[in-house]
């Protein structure tokens, strides 16, 4: 029969430990000890790739509307225009073609600059 504190065994009877506060000293200790493991470990700014230290963009709401106004609705705004326009010989494609085709360059020039 295993014997400790779980099982109320006579041997560890006197002792009587705040298991709370051991818990979190031990965790502290912990945390310090792996703060210090990759505080060496990591590597000097001058040795990383310049693509790991490049400015990414972030997905913002700046980011989220021109992805889905200019980039998806033009998209389908140009391919319907001209679906319209060449298949079904409609004149109304036209107009949807040009406004398909400015949302897809606004877009593009968004995302390169």
């Amino acid at each position: 029969m295993v014997r400790g504190l779980g099982t109320d065994s006579k041997l560890y009877k006197h002792l009587t430990r705040n298991d709370d506060k051991w818990l979190f000293e031990d965790l502290r200790v912990l945390k310090r000890t792996v703060e210090q493991d990759i505080e060496e470990i990591r590597p000097d700014e001058e040795s990383l790739p310049a693509a790991a230290t490049a400015d990414t963009k972030l997905l913002t709401v700046e980011r989220i509307f021109p992805i889905i106004f200019p980039g998806i609705i033009g998209s389908l705004c140009l391919m319907t225009g001209l679906y319209a326009f060449i298949f079904q010989h409609q004149i109304v494609g036209l107009p949807i073609v040009l406004f398909g085709l400015i949302c897809v360059i606004a877009f593009c020039l968004s995302e390169w600059f």
